[in-house]
């Protein structure tokens, strides 16, 4: 990923402005970057491309309204027709880009990104707005730094809802099985019969897409997530043993101790012993386990999975 370099304008600290109802602003021909964000109201946007040779551009209707980040380029010409019912009051932050590389491509940024469910891009502008009003001597210079961020995150990402598993679709019906079977009762055992049924496949079937997608069956894949919540747990409580074991879903402490040791080569007394590892799930570091921890992660969401998506 190749992340954007900015510098700031001098004029890089958020301004609020009021409009009454029905007014509009342009058309203005503008001469940097700019973010805009609506904080009460509605608008309608014209953006008109520049074309650099005389002809007619693209033209963009958009339609403002809080929850929504809007990003403007320079050498377009916008027109805002704001909200004809009630008064409209927006947030807005005119910056310079210095590029990473020469030559790099700015017309394929996206114009629009919804700040609502997307905590970077609602957070940074949150705190722009409050680095206006601080009366601090380092508060122009964060401003500028938190611009630089709120830009790379918004041209490149990765944001909330767009990553795309690499699960296999027909599997995904299994795996959001065993992440609400978890949520509702633990890290209980789920047997290949009963992801089956929630795959709407035999349990031949379902072994067989799992084995092509882990390289292993479903019960040892989930073993192997599980034994990994466990590590943690060892690691970051002083929970017993055998409370460990329950909530990761081993009947008593003994088959625990033994299905963790063929794992991650030692028992868990000692692992506990030894301390924090670089990284507690390296088990699961495969390329074909990951997905499925990420899937059942205490805090996943639904999986959305489209051939070719990327993590």
């Amino acid at each position: 990923m190749t992340s954007v370099g900015l510098q700031a304008s001098p004029r890089s600290v958020v301004q609020v402005t009021d409009y009454p109802p029905g007014a509009v602003f342009g058309p203005r021909r503008t001469t940097n970057f700019e973010f805009v964000w609506l904080l009460r109201g509605s608008a309608r946007l014209t953006l008109l491309e520049d074309t650099h040779d005389g002809s007619p551009g693209v033209a963009h209707s958009l339609a403002l309204e809080p929850g929504v980040l809007l990003l403007t380029r320079p050498g377009m010409t916008d027109t805002y027709h704001w909200d004809s019912a009630s008064g409209t009051a927006h947030a807005y932050v005119h910056f310079d880009v210095e590029l990473p590389a020469s030559g790099q491509e700015t017309s394929s940024w996206p114009l629009l990104r919804p700040m609502l469910g997307n905590p970077p891009l609602e957070g940074l502008c949150s705190y722009l707005l409050s680095l206006a009003g601080m009366d601090h001597p380092g508060a122009r210079a964060r401003s500028d730094q938190v611009v630089g961020m709120l830009l790379d995150i918004f041209v490149h990402g990765p944001l909330p809802g767009e990553v795309q598993s690499r699960l296999q679709p027909r599997l995904m019906p299994a795996v959001d099985h065993v992440r609400a079977a978890w949520a509702a009762d633990g890290l209980r055992i789920v047997s290949v019969e009963e992801l089956a049924r929630a795959a709407g496949l035999s349990a031949g079937h379902c072994s067989r897409l799992f084995s092509q997608e882990f390289s292993c069956g479903p019960v040892a894949a989930l073993e192997m997530v599980r034994l990994a919540r466990a590590a943690t747990l060892l690691l970051r409580s002083e929970l017993a043993l055998q409370d460990i074991a329950s909530l990761c879903g081993f009947g008593d402490s003994y088959h625990f101790s033994h299905r963790f040791a063929g794992l991650y080569g030692l028992p868990p007394g000692r692992y506990r012993r030894r301390g924090m590892p670089t990284d507690a799930h390296w088990p699961l570091a495969r390329p074909e386990l990951m997905p499925l921890w990420r899937a059942l992660g205490p805090s996943a969401g639904p999986v959305h999975s489209a051939p070719g998506g990327t993590w």
